[in-house]
């Protein structure tokens, strides 16, 4: 029986034999011979390591042999590259990992992937439906580029609409390294909010709260749900309420997650307080509460999603805890 082929985000342990394969053995398909050059003479460990926290760098593994691998550049929509074993690697592993690439780049809200090519490897990607794109290429290279959206689930495409009629920057996701957040309907009651409305969690994470919430009270500490799952629908009028305000789209969306984005669609996320804090505002940072989250939180399997100087640009969210623990991606 054949190994199977295995495409996922590289783990950073990889790293070096990353680097080493990139230097000795592999083939470039995405770059220019002079580009190709220029990586293989730099350091590509050092480049590759700001690919792992956005899980833009991609290894296809048969069996136990890395076999190639491909990198997005979020900031500029292209492949970065995409490079095959000379002995091991196979057209069929390049097209899986340019795939993985593609569904990355939706991901984070890409409509459109770019990438530069060389005349031994421009027939490869025109089959994959690269076509001529408008960017300036150099003398001995070509630029293409396809439209994602054929690709991209019904769910995505709804939340494309929705961020277009808000006005909300195409780049989003990207600017604020978010990704697109299916919502969920496997959803249980976890009682009432604050304000009396009904709030649900996905069963874990709802079984995961009420323990959390046990342990706090046992300790003195009251914690309380100001939200929890949200629909895509209901972010987009949070986002319009705002704007009837007067507030400015950037202002909103220091604050605000875009809708497609939020963690709350998920059904992991919520928002918490405690008596005598004022919802949603820094100074839950003050309470005891938070203390004791910051402390025992991750115990129960929660994270605060967005601290202080995070790095997706938004304001510290004291108050958001988010369930990580078992989770398939």
């Amino acid at each position: 029986m054949s190994a199977r082929l295995t495409v996922r985000p590289a783990h950073s342990r990889e790293l070096p034999l990353i680097g080493t394969l990139i230097k000795k053995r592999l083939l470039s398909l995405a770059q220019t011979g002079t580009q190709a050059g220029k990586i293989q003479q730099m350091n590509p460990e050092k480049q590759l390591t700001r690919l792992i926290p956005d899980q833009t760098l991609f290894v296809a593994r048969v069996g136990q042999n890395l076999v190639g691998l491909a990198a997005l550049d979020l900031d500029r929509g292209q492949i970065l590259a995409c490079y095959l074993d000379r002995e091991l690697g196979k057209k069929q592993h390049a097209v899986a990992l340019v795939q993985a690439v593609e569904q990355r780049a939706l991901a984070f809200g890409l409509r459109r992937l770019r990438i530069r090519v060389n005349s031994n490897t421009e027939a490869f990607f025109r089959k994959l439906e690269y076509t001529d794109g408008l960017a300036r290429a150099a003398a001995n290279e070509t630029v293409l580029e396809r439209s994602l959206l054929g690709h991209a689930e019904p769910w995505q495409r709804d939340r494309f609409r929705q961020l277009d009629e808000l006005g909300i920057p195409a780049n989003y996701g990207v600017r604020h390294r978010l990704t697109l957040v299916p919502e969920t309907d496997d959803l249980v009651s976890i009682g009432p909010d604050i304000y009396g409305r009904d709030q649900r969690l996905i069963p874990l994470a709802a079984k995961a709260w009420s323990a959390m919430r046990e342990a706090a009270l046992d300790q003195g500490v009251e914690l309380q749900v100001v939200s929890a799952f949200r629909t895509a629908t209901y972010q987009s009028g949070l986002i319009r309420r705002k704007m009837e305000q007067g507030k400015s789209m950037e202002a909103i969306l220091s604050s605000s997650t875009a809708p497609g984005f939020s963690e709350h669609h998920s059904g992991r996320a919520l928002d918490l307080t405690a008596p005598g804090s004022t919802p949603v505002e820094e100074i839950f940072a003050t309470t005891e509460a938070y203390h004791w989250l910051r402390v025992n939180a991750g115990v129960f399997g929660f994270r605060e999603t967005f601290p202080r100087n995070n790095r997706h640009g938004i304001l510290w969210e004291p108050w958001h805890w988010y369930y990580v623990r078992n989770q398939s991606s």
